[in-house]
């Protein structure tokens, strides 16, 4: 288990478990995810995320 903090925020997390289920999702604004806008916009704004949140999920 990892300790992640974001803000105020402690997640204990299962690092590996995490990364391996999600790494066979298609990600939010791929079309095999969903086709409606707001899922395409939302898979834009990754770049514009506040830097912790940015650390958290490399």
């Amino acid at each position: 288990m990892k300790l992640v903090r974001i803000a105020e925020y402690e997640l204990e997390i299962d690092y590996d478990k995490t990364l391996s289920y999600y790494q066979n999702l298609p990600l939010i604004g791929e079309e095999d995810h969903c086709e409606c806008l707001y899922c395409k916009n939302y898979g834009l704004t990754p770049s514009i995320f506040p830097n912790i949140i940015k650390k958290t999920t490399k």
